[in-house]
Order: structure tokens, then C-alpha cells, then sequence
């Protein structure tokens, strides 16, 4: 992961850092980048699920993206009077998101296409529209297979010093006027089988998850929860990568 802090950025701001050979980096190639890594056991905890099988490792490219609008969307209302009138509400976004490749792909297009139809006209709400990408880098990609997104849940049991494995359901829940996702156990299995055969957890998915037949997963973004395998519907050639669902499995693995 990182932040690039600009020369623009530098100037502007009194709490960006003051070591000189940061700053002399800024002053000669114009940016500096600050590398967030994980650390040594994530690593290694992310290796073992690649050996396993559970787990896709690969180079990509992150694309840190920019995208903004602003739009005042009208709605026709009464009034206590018996008057019809016209009432809006101004609502500007200005947003930076970390994009994989493939999902930057269908970010550059479809910001493309909206463009072009503001400019033929369309959407008149739409007062501004703005994209594009800041920079990009290579990196390592960890990445969950769809087979146990969502379906496998390794719990550490402190006490005991020992990990329990269960088959799990997503399941959305509100707190606080915003949608969560949440696991249900259906069922424990065998931490000896998780790390030595992996065929007979698939057999176990296939067999004991139901809701695994009608979609891989779940996704909630802003506040509203997908499909996975809807979302895949629309592109199948390049499905959008999943962070949260390994976020997920390292999390509970990780402290063991």
C-alpha cells in the first residue's frame, strides 16, 4: 500500500514530514511515497494460505484513483398551502480509491462514457464530473478464491491456543442506519482437514452451504449489499478483486 505526498502537498501543508532526505526527494523527482508493508507474519500467514490452495498470489498494478461530482437533483413537492414547487438538494463527492487493474479498466470506461453523455446533454443535475488516476505501482496481490469467499471462518481460541474452522453464511445486519456483514456458523470442521485436504472442505461447501449454489458471496458498498456473482455477471472475463473476505481469514489466522 502507499501514499504519495506531491510537491504541491509538501508546500501546502506544515505536518507532512521534515526529514531532509524526504524533502530532497520531493524537490527533485516531485512526489515521495510512503510504503505501507505488512509485516512479517502477515506475510507468512498469507504464504501458508497460498500453499494451501485457499489463497491466489500475483503481481498487479494499484491505481490510485480520483473521482468527484457535483449535482443538484430537483424532485417536485407540495407544500402545506397546496402549492407545488421544485426542492433540491446539493451533494458534492470528492473521493481518492485504490483500484486493481481490471477495476480501473471499468473506472477509465465508464467515466469515459458518463463524460461524454454530460457533454451530449444528459443528466443536467450533473453540474461538474471529474476522474482520472493520480499514480499506479506494482505490488503483491493476496487474493481470496471465490470458493471459500465468505464460507470459511477460522476462529482462534486463546485460551486453548488452538483454531477452530466453521462453514459459514454471510448475513447483512443494520447498526447505526448502516448495513454490516456478519458471519453465521453452520458448521465446525476439522482444523486437521483445513490444513492437510483441501478437496474434502470443498466437498463439505458444496455439500453443507446451501446459499453457496445461488452466489459466492456478499459485498456491501455504500451502504448497499451485493451479490458477488451478480457482479461478475457483468464482466466475466474480469471479476472485481475481494480484499475484505481475505481481510477477514487473515485476521483470525493472523493471531495465532
Amino acid at each position: 500500500m502507499r501514499e504519495r505526498i506531491t510537491r504541491e502537498d509538501f508546500e501546502k501543508s506544515s505536518r507532512l514530514p521534515t526529514d531532509e532526505t524526504i524533502k530532497k526527494m520531493i524537490k527533485e523527482d516531485g512526489f515521495y511515497d510512503i510504503k505501507m508493508r505488512l509485516s512479517v507474519e502477515e506475510t507468512k500467514v498469507l504464504d501458508i494460505l497460498v500453499d494451501l490452495g485457499y489463497v491466489d498470489r500475483y503481481q498487479d498494478k494499484i491505481h490510485k484513483a480520483y473521482f468527484g461530482y457535483r449535482a443538484i437533483p430537483y424532485i417536485l413537492d407540495t407544500y402545506p398551502s397546496g402549492e407545488i414547487s421544485l426542492r433540491s438538494n446539493v451533494k458534492e463527492i470528492n473521493e481518492i480509491i485504490d483500484l486493481h487493474s481490471d477495476q480501473y479498466q471499468r473506472f477509465y470506461n465508464s467515466g469515459k462514457r458518463l463524460s461524454s453523455q454530460i457533454k451530449d446533454g444528459m443528466h443536467d443535475h450533473i453540474q461538474c464530473f471529474y476522474f482520472g488516476e493520480k499514480f499506479h505501482y506494482e505490488t503483491t496481490i493476496y487474493e481470496l478464491k471465490d470458493k471459500y469467499f465468505d464460507s470459511v471462518s477460522l476462529e482462534p481460541v486463546k485460551r486453548e491456543e488452538r483454531i477452530k474452522v466453521f462453514l459459514t453464511e454471510p448475513v447483512v445486519q443494520s447498526q447505526n442506519r448502516r448495513k454490516i456483514k456478519n458471519w453465521k456458523y453452520i458448521k465446525e470442521i476439522s482444523l486437521q482437514d483445513f490444513l492437510s485436504d483441501r478437496q474434502k472442505v470443498d466437498e463439505l461447501i458444496d455439500n453443507e452451504l446451501e446459499w453457496k449454489k445461488s452466489k459466492d458471496g456478499i459485498l456491501i458498498h455504500r451502504n448497499y449489499d451485493y451479490n458477488y456473482n451478480l457482479l461478475i455477471a457483468q464482466d466475466q472475463n474480469t471479476p472485481p478483486r475481494r480484499s475484505s473476505g481475505l481481510s477477514y481469514v487473515i485476521r483470525f489466522l493472523g493471531r495465532k
